[in-house]
């Protein structure tokens, strides 16, 4: 079962991609295919990663 959170997310670019589907397409881009800066890692991520 989704969380809260994800039903609303998944809501919004529902709905936004209706009214501007590039716009919508390009925001969930950013928030979700963008990787990370690893410089910016908390000290679990790099333990994660390594």
């Amino acid at each position: 079962m989704a969380s809260f959170g994800l039903k609303v997310i998944r809501g919004v670019f529902r709905a936004a991609e209706r009214v501007a589907p590039r716009l919508s397409g390009r925001a969930a881009f950013e928030l979700f295919c963008r990787t990370p800066n690893v410089k910016a890692l908390s000290d679990g991520e790099r333990r994660a990663v390594e």
